[in-house]
């Protein structure tokens, strides 16, 4: 798994955010967002590709607060962890 993901916009002040995440292999993504004590919100999986991937998340259900980002490889078993605001 690539470490590059941006988070736009953050905080968030709609119902959809967008992550940025360049991958160096075609694989299969899990992008989870998750509390600070690591109760689950929301997942989604995403088929990605060699390069820059856009991956909307529909946000609209998700409570104002702080979070965080898990994007779980299947290519490399690795969680990265990116903090996000939500701010409606």
């Amino acid at each position: 798994m690539n470490s590059n993901i941006q988070v736009f916009p953050n905080p968030v002040t709609s119902n959809s955010v967008t992550f940025d995440y360049s991958s160096t292999f075609t694989e299969a993504v899990l992008l989870r967002i998750v509390t600070s004590d690591g109760r689950l919100l929301s997942a989604k999986g995403y088929a990605v590709q060699i390069g820059s991937n856009k991956l909307a998340v529909d946000a609209s259900s998700i409570p104002n607060g702080a979070y965080f980002i898990e994007l779980i490889s299947d290519g490399s078993q690795k969680t990265q962890q990116v903090p996000i605001r939500i701010l409606r």
